[in-house]
């Protein structure tokens, strides 16, 4: 497959991903039992960065026929999932008149109540922006965005996008993602200057609690906990935080941090909670927390790979951590505040920079990095090649 660092969304026989392809990004569809491809949508656009390489960071989003693809360069394409043909497309950083990112735009699309929202980051945060699922057009922007550029009748895409615009923006690397605090539906957005809440119908922003990682690098999913609270860890010396959200009798939001420390620093994967403990790669070693306190159980292990991933990324299925590592093997553990359980491992990809988080769908797992892909079978019962099970994790 082409670079960049997407994974796999997938709907029934389909698995989508994004890819760089010469001098073009690609949204490809691949079928899940033979890898062959489906359809390919590609367009003018090649992010490319020292560390990382060229290609597209962000994992696309399917809802009902269709699929929404946000490149490395702001271009945001609304295609049909049965043929790949465009239905719409803006370029965010071009309406708002943003430069492009220093590691690309990474988050996934959002499709919440008819709308499709992507998180541009704006100059200091606070960059959310709505589209009509259906036709494209601009529905709200947060208070972090000047106002749009309404003259643009036609799109460009890549570099001719943002090639005239100067400075940075920090959205940071997470997703929006939706979350229920104080019994109020709203949008949590993990942005490179803060954690904050919005309004899912206007983008207004309910509350914000400040929280920078290095150049904005906040990577990993937050975790709403109970009592209205959300975890958050990143790295770069800034760890992890609870964060406790509440609203007043008078409707005025505020959030305050529960507890602070470094003992989890989720730099690429997202932490992943279980039977009430939290589980995440501390600059790539397995830790396990007390998300009561901030304790740390225990770090890495004895046996095995002792929990030294690096930046793998991590699956929960039925209960257990899928976990694929930065150099290509694929471990399963029995998560326990105890200690570090590795049930067993295998090598799934070449022992190579392997970021791309990993995907699962009845029991099918697809794993890629930025050169090759792979489906491997994890079924313990193979019968059927269409139910669901629940049995889908390799014992």
């Amino acid at each position: 497959c082409g670079g960049g660092y997407s994974a796999f969304a997938i709907v029934d026989d389909q698995a989508i991903t994004l890819e760089q392809r010469d001098n073009n990004e690609a949204i490809v569809c691949y079928d899940v039992d033979s890898g062959k491809e489906i359809w390919a949508h590609s367009y003018p656009s090649r992010f490319m960065e020292a560390m990382g390489g060229p290609g597209p960071r962000s994992t696309p989003t399917i809802h009902e026929d269709v699929v929404f693809a946000f490149g490395a360069m702001g271009d945001l394409f609304c295609l049909d999932r049965a043929t790949g043909k465009p239905r719409w497309h803006v370029n965010g950083l071009q309406q708002f008149r943003l430069p492009r990112n220093m590691w690309g735009m990474t988050s996934s699309p959002l499709v919440h109540d008819g709308k499709v929202i992507v998180n541009l980051g704006g100059k200091s945060g606070n960059g959310l922006v709505a589209y009509d699922a259906a036709t494209g057009e601009l529905v709200w922007y947060s208070g972090g965005l000047d106002e749009p550029d309404a003259s643009i009748k036609e799109f460009a895409t890549g570099d001719a996008a943002v090639t005239e615009t100067e400075g940075f923006v920090v959205p940071g690397y997470s997703s929006p993602m939706m979350g229920t605090l104080q019994g109020t539906e709203q949008i949590l957005n993990f942005d490179g200057t803060a954690l904050r809440g919005h309004d899912p119908q206007t983008g207004k922003q309910l509350w914000a609690f400040p929280y920078r990682a290095g150049d904005h690098v906040s990577v990993g999913q937050p975790i709403v906990y109970k009592d209205d609270r959300v975890f958050i860890s990143a790295s770069y010396g800034s760890g992890s935080v609870m964060v406790k959200v509440v609203q007043d009798d008078e409707g005025i939001w505020s959030a305050e941090k529960v507890w602070g420390n470094i003992s989890l620093r989720s730099k690429f994967a997202s932490p992943l909670m279980l039977d009430g403990y939290i589980y995440g790669l501390d600059e790539g070693i397995l830790v396990c927390l007390d998300p009561e306190t901030g304790e740390r159980k225990w770090k890495g292990g004895r046996t095995g790979l002792r929990g030294r991933y690096k930046h793998g990324q991590m699956l929960l299925v039925n209960d257990q951590l899928l976990i694929t590592t930065e150099f290509g093997q694929l471990v399963l553990v029995d998560p326990s505040p105890d200690e570090l359980k590795e049930v067993t491992q295998m090598r799934v990809l070449p022992n190579d920079k392997s970021w791309n988080p990993p995907s699962i769908a009845r029991g099918k797992l697809l794993v890629r990095n930025a050169y090759e892909m792979a489906g491997y079978d994890l079924r313990a019962n193979r019968e059927s090649d269409t139910e669901p099970t629940e049995e889908l994790a390799a014992r």
